[in-house]
């Protein structure tokens, strides 16, 4: 059987396996060519273009469903009317000038939707595109609570709330079909067909902006691990909600060491925040533990009545200080995705580690051909760019128009870094392509930033082996 799961994974399309040992076909004998003929002649995996585009590799993954905030937001932060930063350069350099990322490129989606063979999403906003293959209801500045707001009062669309239009939107794809009805597809369809939802993959990415809120307005830290607990309570009501609506194939991902990004080194006077940092941990432990995911370097110790991390498990880098908010978020994804593996045997439930792979960037930057982790390539945190106290999305008019002058104690034009693959960070909070390419391929199908499972192990493995009895 296991030189059968190899098999058929050779069968799969080249960047499927970019992270998937090499010598996987030569450990197939040649007759592997009759597998390659049933999934050629198999009624059940033939693409049959009434019902699967051309275009998806997989019959049985016919289109992505992403949520939460704008790391996973693919362009609906242009059609909410309140900024329109990510429409223009810099924003988007590193892919054909792409709008709509908070990023210099592609993200998680993307590339989750390029190695599954489908189109790119495009925004649910979006007023006349087509969602054929799945859309992103994700938007910047969202939370996983309604009352969560960015750090100028901002609100993006909350996570429940999302929920809610997934629902409409499948409601809408039902009636859309049923109107077609025995007549001829369009070209580019509207909205997925109604078997697509329950062989769909689902993922979200939520929470950041929560914990900004929580520090920004300066709670009790009493009320701290309650605040944590909901916020994991809510990703479970986001899975469960999706799972009733029919999903089946979830990719829940935590959120990176969100105490280390640019903007809260930069409000925390040059070192990590300690309290962000350990949130995030307890988060994202609570998340995998549902899953057995083995815990990674994450026991506390209490002192005082607050968590601190333990003295062995801090790594010590001469501008670096690990702490605790990430952390816990962390353990509690971890958890949260074994409970809801339990409760829904039928589905399937993986966790994407941003928040390991962020911690493994600090620890061995090189590794991973990066020279700046804990700085930004656009907007506040390098010094030597000019950009220290304003956020990239400030940028992009001054930029566009060459302006001069000083705006915030940055002077114009302001010089992006050379080459954004070489920083974790491409503004204050989000990453880079490369970097979400990197995290984005191992999730698909690696094994250090992934569990239990990959996203090959989990979704297309078990249909080839099907075919294979």
């Amino acid at each position: 059987m296991e030189k059968l799961s190899r098999c058929l994974l050779a069968l799969l399309p080249a960047f499927s396996l970019l992270l998937v040992a090499p010598n996987i076909h030569a450990s197939c004998p040649s007759e592997s060519a009759q597998l390659r003929r049933l999934l050629v002649t198999s009624p059940s995996v033939a693409v049959n273009t009434a019902s699967v585009p051309a275009t998806s590799l997989y019959p049985k993954l016919p289109a992505l469903f992403a949520f939460g905030d704008g790391d996973f937001d693919v362009g609906n932060v242009l059609l909410l009317g309140r900024d329109d930063s990510t429409g223009a350069y810099p924003y988007g350099l590193s892919f054909y000038n792409i709008t709509g990322r908070e990023s210099d490129g592609r993200i998680i989606p993307d590339f989750f939707a390029e190695a599954l063979g489908l189109p790119l999403l495009n925004p649910s906003l979006h007023p006349t595109a087509s969602f054929y293959q799945g859309t992103s209801f994700a938007t910047p500045s969202s939370g996983r609570f309604n009352f969560t707001t960015d750090a100028d009062g901002y609100q993006g669309t909350p996570l429940l709330k999302q929920v809610d239009q997934f629902v409409a939107f499948k409601q809408n794809a039902s009636a859309y079909w049923a109107g077609i009805g025995t007549g001829a597809a369009p070209s580019k369809p509207r909205y997925p067909r109604p078997e697509f939802f329950a062989d769909a993959v689902y993922t979200a990415h939520s929470g950041g902006n929560d914990l900004l809120f929580f520090s920004v307005n300066n709670y009790s830290q009493a009320l701290r691990p309650e605040y944590l607990q909901n916020m994991t309570n809510i990703y479970e009501t986001w899975a469960s909600s999706i799972y009733q609506a029919g999903g089946r194939k979830f990719v829940l991902t935590n959120f990176g060491q969100f105490g280390c990004t640019p903007a809260a080194i930069l409000r925390n006077r040059g070192v990590c925040s300690i309290n962000i940092s350990s949130d995030c941990w307890i988060l994202a432990n609570q998340t995998n533990r549902h899953n057995q995911i083995p815990a990674r370097d994450l026991t506390l110790n209490t002192t005082g009545g607050s968590l601190v991390p333990r003295a062995d498990v801090i790594f010590s880098l001469s501008h670096i200080n690990i702490s605790n908010d990430c952390r816990i978020l962390a353990n509690q994804t971890n958890y949260l995705a074994q409970k809801l593996q339990s409760q829904f045997p039928d589905a399937t439930f993986i966790v994407g580690d941003a928040f390991t792979f962020n911690i493994d960037i600090a620890k061995n930057p090189a590794q991973f051909g990066v020279t700046r982790w804990n700085q930004s390539c656009c907007g506040g945190g390098t010094p030597e760019l000019g950009n220290t106290q304003v956020q990239c999305n400030q940028l992009t008019s001054q930029i566009a128009s060459n302006a001069t002058g000083r705006v915030t104690n940055a002077t114009f034009p302001v010089t992006i870094c050379p080459n954004p693959s070489e920083y974790l960070w491409w503004d204050q909070v989000h990453m880079t392509e490369a970097m979400n390419r990197f995290l984005a391929n191992d999730i698909f199908g690696g094994s250090t930033y992934v569990f239990p499972q990959n996203m090959i192990q989990a979704f297309i493995l078990p249909q080839l082996l099907k075919l294979s009895k």
